[in-house]
C-alpha cells in the first residue's frame, strides 16, 4: 500500500512538473531577453520586483507582462495551435487500435456448418498507413506550424504595445506627482505672502485689494493641488490595474531624453520589413498558401495500407492469423466541393495578402507621426527652458522691486503665475516627449534598450 502510494504521488509531481515545462514553453516568449529560464524563475522575479520600494518603468513592465490576462489568452492560443499541429502530425503517422468483436445469429433451419455458427467472437490488432494523399497532410502540418509561428509574433507585439500603456500610465503619475511638488510650492509661497500683506494692510502700507487678489491666489493654488491629488490617484489606480501592485511605490524614471532621432524614412523601412506583427501576418500569409495547396489536394487520389493480426477467430477463417491491403480511392465527382474549397481558400491568401500590405503601410505611417510628435515635443522642450529660465528671472526681479516700492502685488503676483505656468508647461512637455519616444519605439517594434 505504501509503495502505490508512493508511486502515485511521484506520477502527480512528475505530471504536475511536465505541466510546468510545458506552461513555460510557451511563457518563454514574455521573457525573451531576460535571464529567467523557467516559470518558477518568473514568479521569482515578479515578486522580487513587487518587493522593491523603488520602481523603473521596466520594472513596471515586467509586471505588467507577469499580469496581463490578454498576454495569458495569447499564449493558450499558442497552446491551442501547437495541439492542432499535433494532430496534423499524428495524421501521416500509423494508426494502430486493438478491436473485439462478439455476433449471433439465427440458425434456425440451416445446416451447421463453419460459414453457420450461431455465436462468433474475434480479437484482431488493425493497423492503418496513409501511403499518399496528394501531400495534404504535410501541407496540413506547414500550415499549422505557420499559424503557430504567427501567434508566437503576436505575442511579441502585444508585449511591446503593453509597454506603451505601462509607459503612459507611469509617466502620467510621475508627471502628477511633479506637479504636486510644484503648485505645493506656489501655495507655500502663497500663504507666506498672504501672511505679509496682511500684515502690511494692518500697518497701513498695502492696500486692502492686493491681499484679496492674494487671498485668491492661495485658495486657486490649494483647489489646484486637491485637483492633482485626484489625478495622481487616478494614475495610480491604472498603473495598479497593469502591473498588479497593491499600493503606490516611489517611482525612478532613469530614462533619459532621445539625444538624436534617427532619419524616419530608415526607421518606417525598418518596422515595415521587422516588426513582430508584420511577421504575423507574414506567416499567416504561409498558412493560406499551404491551405490553397491542402484543398487542392482533394483532387488526387489517396492510397492507404491496412493490415490485420487476429488474435482469436472463429469459424472458416479461424486458421488465417493475419492480411493485408492496400487501397486506393480516385474522387471522381463530389458536387464541385472540392472547387469551392480552393476558391474559398484562394480568397483567403488573397485577403491575407491584403492584410499584409496594408500592415505595411500603417507601420510607416506610425513611425512617421510618432517621429513628427517626438519632434514637436522636443522643440517645445527647448523653448519652454527658455521661458523658465525668463520667467524666474522676471519674478525674483519683481519681488526685489515690490520691496523698493517700484511695483505692486499684483505685478508680483502675475510674475510668479507666470513662472509656476512655465515650470508646469515645462514638466508635461518633458514628460510628453518621454512617452512620444516609447510610442516611437513601439512603432519601430523596439522595447527597453532596444529589444525586439
Amino acid at each position: 500500500m505504501r509503495l502505490r502510494t508512493t508511486l502515485a504521488a511521484a506520477g502527480l509531481a512528475g505530471c504536475a512538473g511536465g505541466a510546468d515545462a510545458d506552461r513555460w514553453r510557451t511563457e518563454r516568449l514574455l521573457w525573451e531577453g531576460t535571464p529567467v529560464s523557467s516559470a518558477a524563475e518568473a514568479r521569482a522575479a515578479a515578486d522580487a520586483l513587487s518587493a522593491k520600494g523603488e520602481l523603473g518603468l521596466e520594472d513596471c513592465w515586467r509586471l505588467a507582462i507577469h499580469r496581463s490576462e490578454t498576454l495569458a489568452m495569447d499564449l493558450e492560443e499558442i497552446r491551442r495551435l501547437e495541439a492542432l499541429y499535433g494532430q496534423a502530425v499524428a495524421a501521416v503517422l500509423p494508426r494502430v487500435v486493438l478491436q473485439g468483436s462478439y455476433s449471433r445469429q439465427d440458425t434456425a433451419g440451416v445446416s451447421s456448418s463453419a460459414f453457420t455458427l450461431g455465436e462468433r467472437t474475434e480479437w484482431k490488432v488493425t493497423g492503418r498507413q496513409p501511403l499518399f494523399s496528394g501531400f495534404r497532410e504535410f501541407f496540413a502540418i506547414r500550415q499549422a506550424r505557420a499559424l503557430r509561428e504567427a501567434r508566437e509574433h503576436d505575442v511579441r507585439r502585444a508585449r511591446l504595445a503593453l509597454y506603451g500603456n505601462v509607459a503612459e500610465a507611469f509617466y502620467a503619475a510621475l508627471q502628477a506627482e511633479r506637479e504636486m511638488e510644484t503648485t505645493a510650492g506656489s501655495l507655500r509661497l502663497a500663504k507666506e505672502r498672504l501672511v505679509e500683506l496682511r500684515a502690511r494692510e494692518g500697518a497701513g502700507i498695502s492696500r486692502r485689494s492686493e491681499t484679496l487678489a492674494q487671498e485668491a491666489e492661495a485658495a486657486a493654488a490649494a483647489a489646484r493641488l486637491e485637483e492633482l491629488r485626484g489625478a495622481l490617484a487616478v494614475s495610480w489606480e491604472t498603473l495598479r490595474f497593469l502591473t498588479g501592485l497593491r499600493g503606490p511605490k516611489r517611482l525612478a524614471d532613469a530614462t533619459p531624453l532621445p539625444g538624436s532621432l534617427p532619419a524616419v524614412d530608415a526607421a518606417a523601412e525598418r518596422a515595415a520589413a521587422g516588426r513582430s506583427d508584420i511577421q504575423a501576418l507574414e506567416r499567416e500569409a504561409d498558412a493560406a498558401e499551404e491551405a490553397v495547396r491542402v484543398a487542392r489536394a482533394g483532387h488526387w487520389p489517396t492510397v492507404r495500407l491496412e493490415g490485420n493480426w487476429y488474435l482469436h477467430r472463429e469459424g472458416i477463417s479461424e486458421d488465417v492469423d493475419w492480411d493485408v491491403a492496400v487501397i486506393g480511392e480516385l474522387p471522381l465527382f463530389e458536387g464541385g466541393g472540392t472547387e469551392a474549397r480552393i476558391r474559398d481558400a484562394e480568397s483567403s491568401l488573397r485577403t491575407a495578402r491584403l492584410r499584409l500590405e496594408r500592415l505595411r503601410r500603417e507601420a510607416g505611417l506610425e513611425v512617421r507621426r510618432t517621429h513628427a510628435d517626438l519632434l514637436a515635443h522636443l522643440a517645445a522642450l527647448d523653448s519652454l527652458e527658455r521661458r523658465v529660465a525668463s520667467a524666474s528671472e522676471h519674478s525674483e526681479i519683481a519681488e526685489a522691486e515690490y520691496r523698493q516700492g517700484i511695483v505692486t502685488n499684483l505685478e508680483v503676483l502675475r510674475a510668479f503665475q507666470e513662472r509656476d505656468e512655465a515650470l508646469l508647461a515645462r514638466d508635461r512637455a518633458r514628460f510628453q516627449a518621454k512617452v512620444a519616444a516609447v510610442r516611437l519605439a513601439v512603432a519601430e517594434g523596439r522595447g527597453p534598450g532596444g529589444s525586439a
